[in-house]
């Protein structure tokens, strides 16, 4: 009987992963940083740190040559094929492990960690990590073939590989323990591995700066989503390096302990039966691999000192390994259960249960309610508006590309309220949007020098504080009048009266709109429309979504709505207040409102 032909296993991966993923692929915006990220990979412009220049350069490449389609679409494509080359890699790399041994094994072992909900998840909508899959795939692939000094040349090839991985991702710092240890090993003198470790680095070298050079000459030329300030060689190497996130880095054993905590107890969740074979392969491969080891304890460790919500993606390096002890329990069991065919069953069935448990999950073909959110909340703004607001994940990321891309309300200006502590946001601010500045100055420059000492290690300036409440004060006294003023709900349910950053100037009070609060210095009534509500009337499968974006949408909603019962109430509008309050608590989930909702502060009539 003739032999399948060789690529017909990277074949069928290939086209299994193609289908599943494409089939649960976003179409729309999404959360966090896809819509600045998008937007930089159609202007060419400069992402937030690290800046991610292979991201954005290769993005730019195929989003520009892909003029007939939507630019959006062609990022999250191409993100999803990054993650497939990923795993073609990775298969790759079984290959060259075990040369002779059974190809549909391994595909099985790569689909079982590839249909884990942190892989899969990242396969299907628009980040840097879906890149970075890629990258360790090719990465881990080179390492196993200099491992096996396949060729005189793998050590360059290891190094230029090495360069990709930092060009798009810092968190590829993880595999340098591994790669220092497979040096160490691959000599017995000091000579030999300082040569070759600086043919590495050389090739290393070789392969990143020219991806940052080319974002520091971009960021020279002032592109329209430029994010930081890269126009000095400190403010360059600070942005590269992510300076700015080390304040949440590195916090002590007790929070770096309760991370790992959580880690160990999300495996269940994220490789469900796949963690089985998984454990047992890791003390089958334990001598075979020490530097998948090495790599493992050092990505969990890293990930875990780092305190930001969204951590997940940080342990994408540990989790993608675990498909090597994988294989490792199953060519144990092949080496000991005959027929083969009693292993290759079961090994199939894991692939089908992990599409049954995190199908739904992951699936985001049909998740449109951060664009729906961000569109619609542009779309009720008035003309010319100001909105002030903390919403970067579901409003500000998504609302650059509605605006600059889509060309969705450009006459609106979306200010950050964070990003006000960075000296070059406020700066860049007032060259593009002087007549949003207008009348601010004295309270900038009294700001500005404060916030450049904080940044370059004063932990507290003196009046840095004051001075900042005052200029967003003085922000907001300046453009009413001139504009419509809007602030975010999540400011004033947060901070407006509560002794922080955001302090309402004397004399104006807040008119609960639709998404957003009005400023007004007059006590007239303001109507709005309620007739549709692009959010509130998705259907409750979409709304109760348990994802931490969804709550945070969904409670939004629900503060406006029922603030504005409350404002309605309070003008004795009482069928109007009536039909806000029903909304409301149809977004609650429940037939009434629990006691009275608390009106923002009103002046004397």
């Amino acid at each position: 009987m003739k032999s399948l032909p060789n690529w017909l296993p990277t074949a069928a991966l290939s086209a299994i992963l193609l289908l599943v993923y494409g089939s649960t692929m976003s179409l729309s915006i999404q959360e966090i940083d896809a819509g600045e990220l998008a937007t930089v990979q159609y202007l060419l412009g400069i992402a937030h740190p690290s800046g991610y220049p292979l991201f954005t350069f290769l993005g730019f490449a195929v989003v520009r040559s892909m003029g007939f389609a939507e630019p959006l679409l062609v990022s999250n494509a191409l993100n999803l094929i990054m993650v497939v080359l990923g795993a073609v890699f990775f298969f790759a790399g079984l290959r060259t492990l075990y040369p002779k041994e059974n190809a549909w094994l391994m595909l099985l072992s790569v689909l079982s960690v590839f249909f884990s909900l942190r892989v899969w998840s990242q396969a299907v909508s628009l980040e840097v990590y879906g890149y970075h899959i890629g990258l360790l795939g090719l990465w881990t692939w080179l390492f196993i073939r200099y491992q096996q000094k396949a060729d005189s040349k793998a050590p360059i090839w290891l190094g230029l590989s090495t360069g990709l991985l930092f060009s798009n991702h810092l968190i590829s710092i993880v595999v340098v323990p591994g790669l220092l240890w497979a040096l160490w090993k691959a000599h017995t003198t000091w000579k030999a591995r300082l040569l070759e470790g600086g043919i590495m680095t050389a090739a290393g070298l070789a392969a990143a700066l020219p991806f940052y050079a080319g974002m520091y000459f971009l960021a020279n030329q002032s592109p329209e989503a430029y994010f930081g300030d890269l126009s000095s060689l400190n403010g360059f190497w600070n942005h590269v390096t992510g300076a700015q996130y080390r304040v949440w880095m590195f916090q002590g054993w007790e929070f770096s302990k309760e991370n790992i905590g959580l880690f160990i107890k999300g495996l269940p969740v994220d490789l469900y039966w796949t963690l089985l074979p998984a454990s047992l392969g890791l003390w089958f491969g334990r001598k075979a691999w020490p530097w998948l080891f090495i790599q493992l304890v050092v990505c969990v460790w890293y990930a875990s000192n780092y305190d930001i919500p969204d951590i997940e993606p940080y342990y994408l390096s540990a989790t993608l390994l675990l498909l090597f002890p994988v294989y490792a329990f199953f060519r144990y069991l092949a080496e000991t259960v005959k027929p083969a065919w009693l292993i290759v069953l079961p090994a199939a069935l894991l692939p089908f249960l992990l599409l049954a448990k995190h199908g739904e999950r992951a699936n985001r073909r049909n998740d449109v309610l951060v664009e729906r959110y961000a569109r619609s909340a542009l779309l009720s703004l008035p003309e010319n508006a100001l909105v002030i607001t903390r919403q970067w994940d579901v409003f500000v990321s998504p609302g650059m590309y509605l605006q600059t891309v889509n060309k969705l309300r450009p006459d609106v200006v979306i200010l950050d309220k964070e990003l006000f502590r960075r000296p070059w946001y406020l700066s860049r601010g007032q060259q593009r949007h002087p007549e949003v500045w207008m009348g601010t100055e004295p309270a900038l420059d009294s700001l500005l020098p404060k916030l450049k000492a904080f940044e370059a290690g004063d932990p507290n300036p003196q009046g840095i504080q004051q001075a900042f409440e005052g200029w967003i004060q003085e922000l907001m006294r300046q453009n009413v009048g001139r504009r419509p003023v809007l602030l975010g709900p999540e400011l004033v349910d947060e901070e407006v009266g509560r002794r922080s950053d955001v302090v309402l100037p004397e004399g104006l009070r807040l008119v609960p709109l639709t998404y957003f609060y009005l400023l007004r210095s007059d006590t007239a009534y303001v109507p709005i429309s309620d007739s549709l509500d692009p959010v509130a009337d998705m259907s409750p499968a979409v709304l109760e979504t348990e994802s931490r974006i969804h709550r945070m949408i969904r409670q939004l909603r629900i503060s406006m709505m029922a603030n504005r019962f409350g404002y309605e109430n309070y003008y004795g509008r009482i069928e109007e207040a009536t039909r806000w309050r029903q909304r409301a608590d149809q977004m609650r989930g429940r037939k009434s409102a629990r006691g009275p909702v608390e009106l923002p502060p009103q002046p004397q009539q």
